[in-house]
């Protein structure tokens, strides 16, 4: 948070968590993209790969804990005005590998650090109050 391009602006961290192997990092890997466009109309070509955050296909965990996008992305805004943007991704959970604490852990860091949606704290609060089943 000391970046000069982050201190003094509002921070918004976009994070995704959920279960293993179902394109968390995939998806980031647009939003990555998309930014780095500068979010130009024309920021994805047919021929275009998905670089950024490491994904492949196959049922093995990329992801190991959590990993922010080291690359603050600066973006005018109406109601904020220079907001920076961080990409968040963490590993994914409800696997044979992780415990019912791990989960909890990973889906409550996440929820913590992001910029969280009101409708998303409701799920959150559950979390914290009855864990996994």
């Amino acid at each position: 948070m000391e970046h000069d391009d982050v201190k003094d602006n509002v921070v918004m961290i976009v994070s995704i968590a959920g279960a293993l192997r179902k394109g968390k990092s995939f998806l980031l890997g647009f939003f990555l993209k998309y930014l780095k466009a500068e979010m130009s109309d024309d920021w994805l070509n047919e021929d275009d790969t998905i670089e950024g955050f490491e994904w492949r296909n196959g049922t093995d965990a990329v992801t190991h804990g959590i990993q922010i996008w080291s690359k603050p992305f600066i973006v005018e805004t109406e109601s904020e005005g220079k907001v920076a943007i961080l990409l968040m991704d963490t590993q994914g959970v409800f696997d044979c590998k992780s415990t019912k604490q791990d989960c909890a852990n990973i889906f409550t860091l996440s929820g913590l650090i992001s910029s969280v949606q009101y409708g998303c704290v409701f799920y959150l609060a559950l979390l914290a109050e009855y864990g996994f089943c």
